[in-house]
């Protein structure tokens, strides 16, 4: 019994997962785009390289709630 809810326990897991990848990236990307620019440039991190983590934390977000690579 157990065996057959393990790829249940991992869909969750992979969806689980994805959700926050997607939650993070999206401030990062939304309304509160400027407030987080600025707290990076403070930590010395240039403005373009925060929001090319926050395009790539959402793409990775999506892929992995589709299932992208999962066998």
């Amino acid at each position: 019994m157990i065996e057959g809810l393990q790829s249940y326990g991992l869909l969750i897991l992979r969806l689980i997962f994805a959700g926050a990848l997607i939650a993070h990236a999206l401030p990062k990307l939304g309304r509160k785009k400027e407030r987080i620019l600025d707290a990076m440039r403070a930590k010395g991190i240039p403005g373009p390289v925060t929001l090319i983590v926050g395009y790539f934390e959402l793409a990775a977000g999506l892929l992995i709630a589709i299932g992208l690579g999962v066998q």
